[in-house]
């Protein structure tokens, strides 16, 4: 059954909500964390808890946290991330754990093997490879 009365526009994004009845639920209104995970591909995500892909994410992601077992190919807006890859055009408020990154703007810290950027507000650590 298709719900019309949500505060968003029906855009295919996929979205991480909770209900308390019929009453839908904001980040402040609860004490626990919650976590979502999707098996598979994601087009754009926004989630207000912690988020798990079992695949790529193809567009924006939004999330406390995220984590991903491939690549995302869009913006991100996190305090934590762990993925493989990103390229985006923006990375804000996160601490990035990536193999490799490559975007426009970062603005948090990051700890990954490759970065290609145009501007980083924040601390970068690089990990050079032993041997």
């Amino acid at each position: 059954r298709l719900c019309t009365e949500l505060p968003w526009d029906d855009d295919q994004t996929v979205r991480g909500v909770l209900y308390l009845g019929r009453k839908l639920l904001q980040v402040a209104e609860r004490d626990e964390r919650i976590a979502f995970e999707i098996y598979g591909d994601a087009k754009q995500v926004q989630c207000a808890g912690d988020l798990t892909v079992n695949g790529n994410v193809l567009g924006d992601a939004s999330a406390l946290s995220i984590k991903t077992s491939g690549d995302i190919f869009g913006n991100c807006s996190t305090s934590a991330l762990n993925c493989r890859y990103v390229k985006a055009e923006k990375i804000s408020g996160c601490v990035a754990a990536c193999e490799s990154i490559e975007c426009n703007t970062v603005i948090g810290a990051l700890t990954c093997k490759s970065i290609k950027c145009k501007k980083i507000e924040g601390s970068v650590t690089i990990k050079h490879e032993k041997g």
